[in-house]
Order: C-alpha cells, then sequence, then structure tokens
C-alpha cells in the first residue's frame, strides 16, 4: 500500500507540465538553461534558407563534386538569371559578378564593375588583365590552327605599345617587336 502511494506521488510528482512549470521561472539569460537553443545557439544566431542572411565570417559549403547550385527564377527550360556578386563592405556598391547574368542568352559572365578584371595563374601574377579597352596579356597563347605566340609583355590597344610578340607558325619562328 505504502508503494502505491509513493509511485502514485512520484508519477505526478514527475509530470512533464508540472516539471516545465517549475522550470519556467528559472529560464532565462545566464540560467544555463538552454531549451529554446539549437546545439546552444539562439535562433538568432542561425541562418534560415527562406531568408536573406548576412553572413560576417568564413562560410564553407562542401559536398558531392557540385557544392553550391545557384538556380535562376526564369520560366523552367528557359534561360534566367543566377549569378554571384560582389560587393563592398557597404553592401551596396557592386565591384562585380560571374554567372548567367542575361535572361536573353545562355551565356556565362566574369565581369568586373568598377576596376580590372584580371586573371592569373598559380605563379601569382596576372596573365591577362581588361582594363577600360585595353587588353594586356603575358605569357604564350596557343591556338588551335597550331599557331602559338609568346608574349614579353605586350599590350594590345595602348597607345603606348612596348615588348614583343614571338609567332611560331608552321615550325618558324617571327619576332615582332612593338613600338610607338
Amino acid at each position: 500500500m505504502m508503494a502505491d502511494l509513493i509511485q502514485e506521488t512520484q508519477a505526478e510528482w514527475f509530470n512533464p507540465k508540472r516539471i516545465l512549470v517549475m522550470l519556467l521561472p528559472v529560464d532565462g539569460s545566464g540560467s544555463l538553461l538552454d531549451a529554446d537553443k539549437l546545439d546552444g545557439a539562439q535562433l538568432t544566431e542561425l541562418a534560415r534558407l527562406a531568408l536573406e542572411n548576412t553572413f560576417t565570417e568564413t562560410q564553407t559549403i562542401s559536398g558531392a563534386a557540385q557544392g553550391l547550385k545557384i538556380v535562376g527564377n526564369g520560366t523552367s527550360g528557359d534561360a534566367s538569371i543566377g549569378y554571384i556578386g560582389f560587393y563592398d563592405s557597404d553592401g551596396t556598391t557592386r565591384r562585380g559578378y560571374v554567372g548567367d547574368a542575361s535572361g536573353s542568352n545562355d551565356d556565362i559572365y566574369l565581369q568586373a564593375d568598377t576596376g580590372d578584371l584580371r586573371l592569373g595563374n598559380s605563379s601569382g601574377a596576372s596573365r591577362l588583365v581588361l582594363a577600360a579597352n585595353v587588353a594586356q596579356f603575358i605569357g604564350t597563347i596557343r591556338t588551335a590552327l597550331g599557331v602559338t605566340w609568346d608574349v614579353g609583355g605586350y599590350t594590345a590597344g595602348a597607345p603606348a605599345a612596348t615588348g614583343y610578340v614571338t609567332v611560331k607558325v608552321a615550325g618558324t619562328t617571327y619576332k615582332l617587336l612593338a613600338s610607338t
């Protein structure tokens, strides 16, 4: 009889609703209770997929092969706009973008909006620089027809072109000196 009374009292005492009512007055900032958190993080610290998010730390996206997929919002099957934009810290000045920036074609764009567009390689140097109406390239260009251009600092379209271009066609090498 006493055992039944103890068991019944424990069942009433450890009722989940009663425990919650007892915890609510002590829950909150500094209480060390984090029942309203996910892995110790407040909701305001979590990115929500349906909302625009601003990240101030480095984010890592990893996956099998394609780690990030950008889908435009056009009609299914039609060319649509979807790109990654690069902005100054003010969040309003776009510096450039890469992606499908036109709904009228299927082209992929690599565009500098406010500065030069620079392409480099593992040497750490820029090998192709597009600035205004000038294309500057350094290195070797090989065409599908077997023509090799060895460019030694030549700036195409520059008002004061300097350097040289070596052209190799069918085994014969021609060195063209640039002069102004």
